[in-house]
């Protein structure tokens, strides 16, 4: 009886003991996944703002300002979430301050716009 005690014990012990390990194991698959995740976020969100960079450049080409205006906040919006880069924050806080202004020559303002879609684009 003793030895059926003893028996039942033990492989009670190394069910536990295997339990725990393959826990642990995939917590830290569970973790490393949940990290790709944040990252690919993070990447999705900075091209969804080069695409409103671009937009409220092809805006600017139509003169249409005040599309243009709302894209570019779109993407300086997006730069500046909490979750981003803090490159990605300090160009949206630079993209944030511009205003579009509606003039005969646009050309300053298409260039800081391509400005900052290459900056994205090296930081992507």
């Amino acid at each position: 009886m003793a030895a059926f005690i003893v028996a039942v014990g033990a492989a009670y012990g190394i069910g536990r003991f295997q339990l725990a390990t393959q826990l642990r194991d995939a917590e830290g698959r569970t973790q490393e996944v949940e990290q790709k995740l944040r990252t690919e976020q993070q990447r999705i969100t900075a091209l969804e703002a080069r695409r409103h960079l671009h937009l409220s450049l092809l805006a600017l080409d139509e003169r249409n300002f005040g599309i243009g205006q709302k894209e570019l906040e779109e993407a300086a919006r997006l730069l500046g979430q909490p979750t981003n880069q803090p490159e990605h924050s300090k160009l949206a806080a630079e993209i944030q301050r511009h205003r579009i202004i509606a003039s005969e020559d646009l050309g300053a303002q298409r260039q800081k716009l391509l400005a900052w879609t290459r900056a994205l684009d090296a930081l992507l």
